[in-house]
């Protein structure tokens, strides 16, 4: 007779699950596997604080009826290992030349002050190929001096900075982005009590610089908006009455901004995106009841989803 243990796996809990202590730890995960889902592969066992290991399996610890296991893991397919492998400068040959040489440089921006949240922002953008000739554009061509368009030429300044082909300090210094970011919202202009500027938050900034660019750009000969045009994801929502399937509802919306939903069950990016385009809503309906709405994307080819490649190290 094996000894009957309890397993406590997120929110659940598995009673009275026996243990083989002859077997090997394998067969005890692949148990495991068939009540929760969650392969071997992915599953890490813990008991007072220890960590099982498939080399020492059960002889590492002492079990008694009714002890408690701890399972940690998720379910779904693993993520792959990247098909080329990344070298970093620091495992390079620093004695070769010709390895040296293949580095690309890129110029990164001075940190003043906790202004991190607008120089994460203004990197992510300036991954995106398609901006810069837009706003040097409007820079050359534009006579307003209004907060969108100060903020759209303040922008392409930095942007330049940035590249490496164009001889410029080491670094880009966001001060005349910034004045322009604080003066559009105050907020951006709090200071703790050591007079440094307050952290913010990146999404915020982000939110902004798109939707002052937008009103810079707009009614300037395009059919649509270029900001649209390089960061706007069209979406179907599908929307389902839970209690009469028979009404369904279908609307085309376009957003910029992809949210990335973090639970709990949250392990990898693509779980949280893909929670995040599912949920229940109340909306007025014949029978008035709760909606089932379920987002899929139309179009993600844009520049939003390069930001994305980026932060994930997709994009070099």
């Amino acid at each position: 007779m094996g000894t009957k243990v309890s397993v406590k796996w997120d929110k659940q809990m598995y009673r009275d699950v026996e243990v083989d202590m002859s077997a090997p730890l394998e067969l005890f995960k692949t148990q495991l596997w068939t009540l929760t889902g969650v392969s071997p592969d992915r599953q890490t066992l813990m008991i007072k604080g220890k960590k099982l290991r498939d080399d020492t399996g059960w002889a590492s610890v002492t079990l008694k009826p009714n002890t408690m296991v701890l399972m940690m893991g998720t379910t779904g397919e693993l993520i792959s290992e990247p098909a080329e492998k990344i070298v970093f400068a620091e495992d390079l040959d620093q004695d070769d030349p010709d390895a040296l040489n293949q580095l690309v440089v890129k110029r990164g921006l001075q940190n003043f002050g906790n202004l991190c949240y607008v120089n994460s922002t203004v990197q992510c953008l300036n991954q995106i190929d398609e901006l810069q000739p837009v706003l040097d554009q409007l820079k050359s061509s534009s006579s307003e001096n209004n907060h969108p368009v100060q903020l759209a030429k303040a922008l392409s300044s930095l942007l330049t900075s940035l590249d490496p082909s164009i001889p410029a300090p080491a670094s880009g210094k966001p001060l005349a982005l910034f004045n322009v970011l604080k003066t559009i919202n105050p907020v951006f202009a709090e200071q703790n009590q050591m007079g440094m500027n307050k952290q913010q938050d990146a999404e915020e900034c982000w939110s902004l610089i798109l939707s002052q660019l937008a009103i810079a750009l707009q009614n300037r000969g395009e059919e649509e908006n270029p900001v649209d045009q390089m960061f706007g994801i069209s979406m179907r929502e599908t929307s389902t009455n839970q209690e009469s399937t028979d009404e369904v509802l279908t609307v085309t919306t376009k957003h910029r901004l992809l949210r990335c939903h973090i639970g709990n069950k949250t392990s990898h990016l693509f779980e949280g995106l893909k929670e995040s385009l599912e949920e229940d809503i109340e909306r007025n309906s014949e029978v008035g009841a709760r909606m089932s709405t379920v987002v899929g994307l139309i179009c993600a080819e844009s520049a939003l989803v390069v930001c994305f490649c980026f932060l994930l190290g997709i994009r070099s």
